[in-house]
């Protein structure tokens, strides 16, 4: 028996779908990058894990993928035979592959079936929860307790742009905004104007009168 990278990597991200299970659903780059790894590589050994109804994922910024129940619910051998198809230890000893020419005569046969059975003892009373604690103690062992939960890389929430204010809000005109009264604004802006250049004083009484 041999597991395939598919196997090692995808137990992997279930294990860590269990560590954050209850906390909202974890995104695909963030459990990519937790084990190195390609998303792409990671949302085939996911779509598996969901047509066998173990995972549930949803969309959206903050969307993602968590377990579709407790992980103590999850046998590890459950979660590799989704992904490596069998785990069996040679063809001979499978359920579905236990005929064979010299199953009486072979030697080594009930040596194989032995440790097929002490194999699916531990894979099959092993759950999901059990590997998610076992990985806690051994980080707390070497001092890396910090590194038990999966930093959530999320896309940032959209930006919510600041209208500005109409001109009739910016310069206090009424909403109700004339001909009339844009005709006043263009006057009240021509006086500005001269009186910044310092026009004559004849002229600012003008525009003053104008303005009232």
């Amino acid at each position: 028996m041999f597991f395939s990278t598919k196997g090692r990597y995808g137990l992997k991200a279930m294990v860590d779908l269990a560590i954050e299970y209850g906390n909202g659903p974890v995104s695909a780059l963030s459990l990519a990058q937790r084990q190195d790894i390609s998303t792409s590589y990671l949302e085939q050994m996911i779509s598996q894990l969901k047509k066998a109804g173990l995972i549930i994922g949803s969309r959206g910024a903050y969307g993602g993928y968590e377990l579709s129940r407790a992980p103590e619910d999850i046998y590890v051998g459950t979660v590799l035979r989704v992904l490596e198809g069998d785990t069996d230890l040679v063809s001979c000893v499978g359920t579905e592959n236990a005929a064979c020419n010299n199953a009486c005569s072979c030697s080594a046969r009930p040596l194989w079936l032995k440790l097929q059975g002490r194999i699916n003892e531990v894979l099959f009373s092993t759950t999901l929860a059990d590997m998610a604690e076992d990985y806690k103690s051994q980080l707390e062992r070497c001092g890396k307790g910090d590194e038990y939960h999966i930093p959530m890389l999320r896309r940032p929430a959209p930006i919510k742009m600041k209208l500005m204010p109409l001109a009739s809000q910016r310069f206090g005109f009424s909403s109700s905004f004339t001909s009339n009264g844009a005709r006043a604004a263009k006057r009240r802006m021509i006086c500005a104007v001269s009186s910044v250049e310092a026009l004559s004083t004849s002229s600012a009484s003008s525009c003053s009168g104008a303005i009232v």
